[in-house]
């Protein structure tokens, strides 16, 4: 009876011991992140293909967020009024923690038409004042 006291007093103490050292450790070793990392991520499309060069959403989120990245077009399936514009207001209303704003553009983007023809497609690239007209023959 005296051996299963002891095992359960050793137990008993040793998950004390490694739960205050836990405790200690989540307070000593903890990393701040920014809160803007979330925001950002939430309004890009959350496609996490990769076409941007990161990996996934939250790594363009955090490179955006981090200065590291400026473009934030670099989103592929993003969209210029659902995604782009609501990241620039976002990071206008919330600046950095010194006060400073970070510094992100966004490609100009224009509509492009397909015309399909029977044996070749005319794409159509307003730009500026002019039209570019590329013709794709197949």
């Amino acid at each position: 009876m005296i051996k299963i006291l002891w095992a359960i007093l050793i137990l008993a103490a040793l998950g004390i011991i490694f739960g205050l050292g836990l405790s200690l450790a989540s307070k000593y070793l903890y990393v701040k992140e920014d809160e803007r990392i979330d925001g950002v991520a939430k309004l890009l499309p959350n496609a996490n293909c990769g076409a941007c060069g990161y990996p996934g959403c939250r790594g363009l989120a955090e490179a955006i967020v981090k200065g590291e990245e400026h473009k934030i077009s670099k989103c592929k399936s993003g969209k210029p009024d659902k995604n782009f514009t609501p990241i620039i207001n976002y990071l206008n209303e919330h600046p950095n923690e010194d006060g400073s704003k970070l510094d992100v553009k966004m490609k100009k983007y224009e509509k492009i038409i397909f015309v399909n023809y029977p044996s070749f497609i005319i794409i159509i690239l307003p730009t500026r004042q002019d039209v570019f007209k590329n013709i794709i023959l197949f």
